[in-house]
């Protein structure tokens, strides 16, 4: 997998050359008599870089504040469900909880598409600080435990 974000145009790996993740869609069925069949259902994520430091006690309570920043710096999850909109080509997350607080209760969308066997999720561009920033995840498919 991968996480790619541009500044302005510039590439930058915010976890890295090689984070660790997975991203988990269960699909559920949906639709009948009364409205067309969508493709839906629950989600889960967790990205994170592949080098994080332990803490120097195997307590977290007890973590110093370098510590826990250095590790909500280097990990981002999430959960809720998820529908895909086939016409446009983008995924909606509805997030239920988030390691990042401020995603909690929104929505989250992703333009998607597949290239060489992998799932690309690219973010709408944002600005901050009069910056544009756009984020693309690469996702390596595995369908079985172990892959």
């Amino acid at each position: 997998m991968s996480l790619v974000v541009s500044v302005d145009g510039e590439t930058t790996h915010p976890l890295g050359l090689h984070p660790r993740g997975q991203l988990i869609y269960v699909p559920r069925e949906s639709g009948g008599l009364e409205e067309p069949p969508k493709i839906a259902g629950r989600m889960s994520m967790q990205i994170m870089a592949a080098q994080r430091s332990n803490f120097s006690s195997g307590d977290m309570r007890v973590a110093s504040a370098a510590e826990l920043q250095a590790a909500f710096e280097t990990c981002l999850s999430y959960f809720g469900s998820y529908e895909i909109d086939l016409d446009r080509q983008v995924v909606h997350h509805r997030i239920e909880a988030s390691s990042f607080p401020n995603w909690t209760g929104k929505i989250e969308t992703r333009a998607y598409r597949f290239v060489d066997g992998l799932l690309e999720l690219r973010a709408p561009p944002e600005r901050f600080a009069g910056r544009e920033v756009v984020a693309v995840a690469t996702w390596r498919a595995h369908t079985q435990a172990g892959e």
